[in-house]
């Protein structure tokens, strides 16, 4: 039997936590719980795992050091 599933973030891309503003880590790997969907993200040799609405994209115009206004 094969099942599928969607993804909002991809394998690789560079998203933050929303409650963790401005860090970026990368999307490393998912995994499927009753609970629903989870991602695995990393931040250099840490990793989490955190469900769809904890994630948002890293925003490509950001540089490090600096806060969104």
């Amino acid at each position: 039997m094969k099942k599928s599933f969607s993804v909002k973030f991809n394998w690789g891309e560079e998203v933050e936590l929303k409650t963790d503003v401005g860090i970026k880590r990368v999307v490393t790997g998912y995994i499927l719980r009753p609970s629903g969907k989870m991602y695995e993200v990393a931040k250099e040799l840490e990793t989490s795992w955190h469900q769809e609405v904890e994630i948002e994209k890293f925003p490509e115009n950001k540089r490090a050091g600096f806060k969104r206004d």
